[in-house]
């Protein structure tokens, strides 16, 4: 093809002075298969993890390796007719010299190269599986940032209510890897992550996932200095799915599958409560059920409005160690908005009238009140100690300076992960 109009066809493609695959610039794109690669992101991916793996390879010295990569570049590649053609030639001079590095320097493993194999994909999973045991996984975390509002309004053409972008560095390529976080809100909050392209365009169909996914998040994670995608719980204590960049778009790698509960100590604002709740030494506080919503002085109050409680109780504990115990009340229901649980509030009532002198005890911004959770109340050497427990963790509160803070929190991992591979070759 004459090179006037190969030129001509990088510009068509859109694509500026600079910009590049790894091995060429694209302004230079010399003959069909080169210009195929420049407009392909899938082709220039493929193309910058050839390069990678060369590399690998010289290092390793791999005999003839120069003289073959240039025979391979006229012999095979250039004569690739079409995008598939070139995508599969991509592929096996990969896996071609991947062998013979390996051969050539037996210390190098699958890590040390780009290609994501079903190898690679199962040692990947199974430390996110031990990390997930061992309730280490957000330690793997890699920290985002939110978008501004003018990203936003550019990204919500492609991607519903995004809210963060990660960026991670490949180690290989050392292109800028982008990953889009997509949240739906609401009382039963769902996220999802989705990979963007070089031009910053997302490249996966939608991943909110099925029914079986609400209520969970996507995370990503940063195993080996490379990313990958975990769907889990919010705390990210129990993985479900994780994926992979193959070819520049994230794909399955495997499912895991959580077991058992085992409990750690992962917040101990006092060491006393902390073993209280351990060695299961607290003692409940004795609740008489008692319908105090009915009366006229709290049918209109927030708690106890529209007639939406289902069970409600009283019990006399002494909230401000004062000596003289007050009367506390619990309101309680089912919810059954966004991901359902049960939504206890705790008040204090006036002894005589039963009148709410509390609607949220500790204050509308007490944290034992934010939240749609069980709640109980507990004594340790006679002093109030709240309970707020979540799916997968409790909170525990003590009375100190006046106000309610947190003492101690136990967070629940799953005692065994099982791991099913989805990627095949």
């Amino acid at each position: 093809m004459n090179r006037r109009i190969l030129l001509s066809l990088v510009a068509l493609l859109g694509l500026a002075a600079g910009a590049r695959a790894a091995s060429f610039p694209c302004e230079d794109a010399a003959n069909d298969a080169e210009v195929l690669v420049c407009g392909d992101y899938r082709l220039s991916v493929l193309d910058e993890q050839l390069d990678a793996v060369y590399r690998v390879a010289l290092k390793a010295k791999v005999p003839n390796l120069a003289q073959e990569q240039k025979d391979w570049l006229a012999e095979v590649r250039d004569r690739c007719p079409d995008a598939e053609g070139l995508a599969l030639a991509y592929r096996e001079r990969m896996a071609a010299l991947v062998k013979a590095a390996k051969a050539a320097n037996r210390k190098l493993s699958d890590f040390d190269f780009p290609r994501l194999t079903p190898a690679k994909a199962k040692s990947v999973c199974g430390t996110i599986a031990e990390r997930a045991r061992a309730g280490t996984l957000k330690d793997l975390e890699a920290q985002g940032r939110d978008l501004t509002q003018e990203e936003r309004t550019r990204y919500e053409a492609d991607v519903s209510s995004p809210t963060r972008m990660t960026t991670l560095r490949d180690r290989f390529t050392g292109r800028d890897q982008g990953f889009l976080t997509a949240n739906s809100g609401g009382s039963c909050n769902t996220s999802w992550v989705v990979a963007l392209d070089d031009r910053g365009r997302p490249l996966d169909a939608d991943q909110s996932g099925g029914p079986d996914d609400f209520g969970t998040a996507d995370f990503v994670l940063n195993v080996r200095s490379e990313s990958y995608v975990v769907r889990a719980d919010a705390g990210l204590r129990r993985p479900t799915l994780v994926r992979g960049l193959r070819e520049g778009v994230l794909v399955p790698l495997c499912a895991l599958e959580s077991a058992g509960d085992r409990t750690v100590v992962t917040n101990a604002g006092n060491e006393a409560a902390c073993r209280a709740v351990r060695a299961g030494t607290l003692r409940a506080v004795d609740w008489e059920p008692l319908d105090f919503c009915v009366t006229a002085e709290n049918r209109d109050k927030n708690v106890c409005k529209g007639g939406l409680w289902e069970r409600s109780a009283v019990a006399r504990v002494d909230l401000d160690g004062d000596g003289r115990p007050e009367l506390l009340g619990r309101v309680g229901r089912n919810w059954t908005g966004g991901c359902g649980g049960v939504l206890d509030t705790l008040v204090r009532l006036r002894p005589d009238t039963l009148e709410i002198l509390d609607e949220a005890y500790g204050g509308a911004d007490s944290p034992i009140n934010q939240s749609i959770t069980a709640k109980e109340v507990f004594l340790l050497d006679g002093a109030p100690r709240i309970a707020v427990r979540f799916d997968r963790s409790e909170e525990y509160y003590g009375l100190r300076d006046g106000a309610y803070q947190k003492e101690c929190v136990l967070e629940h991992f799953p005692a065994e992960v099982k791991v099913r591979s989805l990627l095949a070759d």
